[in-house]
């Protein structure tokens, strides 16, 4: 599975808090598409008992970490029935369940159960469902699903690249994003989870197009 693959990323979060912080972080935020890297940073957290090779301990569940799957609010959370269309891709958040490839799942869905298309800054995380069992720890209330905005995922974009030198991919600056939004007062493991000079054409277009907090003047981009 997928997420067997994926899980080292949340085995590392385990054994490089304890090494680091001594203790384990008090959240993790992973953004959330079709659920992936999200599942991949939690599985260690929530006790997957699949995690086949894992190390020993790191399946255990750690009921006390907050598990965060912050997913693309685009535009508006609304469905256009009539259009059949999503202006974002939040359907942890704002879903109803359904049957999409073959997986019964939270869906962006009309009431009559037709599928609409989703959209968000974030090509990547585009998908009018996400995987059944993201799904099911949202119903079991272990992972709290949230969501961020085309702007403020922009911003973010941009406030890693300037004051970290790292350029996340638009998936992962949704994550970044909910950071300034978490509440607690412990220590946070935000999943960067691809780089983004793939998505430099769109941020170059929609930063100009829009006024982003914090954005360089894209000018710097045509020489």
């Amino acid at each position: 599975m997928v997420r067997d693959f994926q899980s080292v990323i949340s085995e590392e979060i385990r054994a490089q808090s304890r090494d680091q912080l001594g203790e384990l972080p008090e959240a993790v935020l992973a953004c959330a598409g079709g659920g992936s890297n999200t599942m991949g940073a939690f599985a260690a957290f929530v006790g997957s008992a699949s995690l086949s090779g894992a190390p020993e301990g790191s399946q255990e569940p750690a009921p006390d970490v907050d598990l965060l799957a912050v997913e693309a609010g685009g535009s508006s959370l609304e469905v256009d029935a009539d259009e059949g269309y999503a202006p974002n891709s939040a359907s942890l958040s704002t879903g109803s369940e359904g049957v999409l490839h073959g997986a019964r799942t939270k869906l962006l869905q009309t009431e009559e159960g037709q599928i609409v298309e989703s959209h968000s800054v974030s090509a990547g995380l585009d998908y009018a469902g996400v995987g059944p069992e993201l799904s099911h720890l949202v119903d079991e209330g272990r992972v709290q699903p949230v969501n961020v905005d085309d702007d403020a995922a922009l911003a973010a974009f941009h406030r890693l690249s300037r004051e970290e030198g790292i350029i996340p991919a638009l998936e992962s600056s949704h994550a970044i994003a909910y950071l300034e939004h978490y509440e607690g007062d412990g220590p946070v493991v935000v999943n960067v989870s691809g780089r983004g000079d793939k998505d430099l054409d769109t941020v170059i277009e929609e930063s100009t197009a829009r006024d982003i907090e914090g954005a360089p003047t894209m000018e710097v981009f045509e020489e």
